[in-house]
């Protein structure tokens, strides 16, 4: 109550509780004592993204369009049923035993109406959307920035536009190009296919961001 958490709270609880998806956590029970409150959660075993991709570095193209195509769709659902994630990245993603992936930690999320734009700052940096740091307000195309930022660091082992300096980092990404790897000097190839998708998912104008039209079914 005093951190004025409660609304996201709700919403979270909302989100496990009431939208059923395969590649999304789900909750089956909710109970609170004076103190706390406990969401009791799908187990999924098989650790986070991030773990996975902090020990091998990278994962190869065709591991990367498995694992991006199960993500899209879980956000498409999501947003069918009027709901921004937010907060997608590499810890939230966590890996099922069969190798399969589940979308984690809906605290950023919230509900939207088509064509009203939010101006809350969240997100981790290195995958805040330019329209974020601009502040001239974001839909539901950020989750689009967020899912060509979370490919790119699948195929490349960092975010397209990482640097330890912060203030150079947001200014890359507001209006820095796209510079992919060499195959030459980093052993890392991508296809045309994946390159083309990872710049439209990338474009500063969220207008502009293929999916900003027909939804995730234009990524797909």
């Amino acid at each position: 109550m005093k951190s004025k958490t409660l609304e996201s709270l709700e919403l979270e609880k909302d989100i496990l509780l009431n939208i059923r998806h395969p590649f999304m956590v789900s909750m089956d029970y909710i109970f609170q004592n004076q103190n706390y409150v406990f969401f009791v959660m799908d187990y999924v075993e098989g650790g986070e993204l991030f773990r996975h991709l902090t020990t091998i570095r990278r994962f190869r193209e065709d591991q990367v369009k498995f694992m991006i195509l199960q993500v899209a769709l879980a956000l498409g659902h999501m947003h069918e049923q009027g709901i921004i994630y937010r907060d997608l990245k590499p810890e939230n993603v966590l890996f099922c035993s069969d190798g399969y992936l589940k979308l984690a930690d809906f605290g950023l999320s919230r509900k939207f109406d088509e064509g009203e734009v939010y101006t809350t700052i969240c997100g981790t940096p290195s995958y805040l959307a330019p329209e974020l740091l601009l502040k001239y307000g974001h839909n539901k195309t950020i989750d689009l920035w967020c899912l060509g930022t979370l490919m790119y660091e699948m195929l490349c082992g960092i975010p397209p536009f990482y640097s330890r300096d912060q203030k150079r980092m947001f200014t890359d990404i507001q209006i820095g190009n796209i510079r992919f790897p060499s195959v030459s000097r980093h052993g890392i190839k991508i296809s045309n296919d994946g390159k083309d998708l990872i710049r439209k998912l990338l474009i500063k104008n969220r207008d502009k961001r293929i999916g900003a039209k027909n939804g995730i079914k234009d990524v797909l």
